[in-house]
């Protein structure tokens, strides 16, 4: 099938399909890396409520 008759078919061009796939891929990525940071965040806490909030997660696990 031709470039031009796969557009009129699908109603997009394949590099605009690539494109959407490499915006998605991207958003993939930062999502996953999102969820990392929450979960080192969560495991290594800082500040001055730290240990007060380490007992609460505590209770909350067990």
């Amino acid at each position: 099938m031709s470039k031009q008759a796969e557009k009129q078919s699908n109603g997009r061009s394949a590099s605009g399909t690539s494109e959407l796939v490499k915006m998605l891929q991207k958003a993939y990525r930062m999502e996953v890396e999102t969820v990392a940071n929450y979960l080192a965040n969560s495991v290594h806490l800082d500040g001055v409520r730290a240990e007060e909030v380490k007992r609460s997660l505590a209770e909350d696990v067990t």
